[in-house]
């Protein structure tokens, strides 16, 4: 084999395992959480989501990433709909129904792109864009998430605030009415994310 072919599969092979390196799938551990925030006419209330899971594979280079650099963060994640909870049934029950959890059974958030906002050695700050799916209706949002190097892998944190009628999604309601949850509910999440 030619002297140069040689040095051009070299140079091929040490590309690949370059982008090996920098790659890391990373699973989402028991510890993480989200959970849903809202109002109502009597009082705030908060419903955790049990059972969520995604994937998630983000290049460990987001550290000490250049500020407006575009990082290749592929991530999904889900919220099953029967899954979410409070200790008050009948507001569970009533969201539920409200986001018609026998036709739409999950809330899924996809990103499509990342821009670093702030990064040093050990924690990074993205922009994502993406497309967040709720009853039916799927629109581009954008969320920013806040990345901490781990010893096991890295921890994200974020939050969204959404209308739920901009999903056709009406506010769920109980008692006949005398009671109404508030349109505006925030999404937040703290997902510990392993290798």
């Amino acid at each position: 084999m030619k002297k140069s072919n040689l040095i051009g599969l070299f140079a091929c092979i040490s590309l690949l395992s370059l982008s090996t390196v920098h790659s890391q799938s990373l699973k989402m551990a028991g510890s993480s959480k989200l959970w849903i925030d809202g109002t109502s006419t009597l009082h705030d209330w908060k419903c955790d989501a049990k059972g969520i899971f995604g994937n998630f594979s983000i290049p460990d280079d987001v550290f000490g990433a250049k500020v407006g650099e575009d990082i290749d963060i592929k991530a999904s994640i889900q919220i099953p709909v029967n899954k979410i909870w409070n200790k008050e049934e009948k507001l569970v029950e009533n969201l539920r129904e409200a986001l018609e959890d026998d036709k739409f059974s999950s809330i899924k958030y996809t990103v499509i792109k990342a821009t670093v906002i702030s990064s040093d050695a050990n924690n990074a700050k993205v922009r994502t864009n993406g497309k967040l799916a709720i009853h039916g209706n799927e629109k581009n949002v954008t969320i920013d998430v806040q990345l901490a190097k781990q010893a096991s892998g890295m921890e994200a944190k974020g939050s969204y605030s959404l209308k739920m009628k901009d999903y056709d999604v009406d506010p769920p309601t109980m008692f006949l009415g005398t009671i109404k949850t508030g349109n505006e509910i925030k999404i937040s999440f703290e997902l510990d994310l392993t290798k």
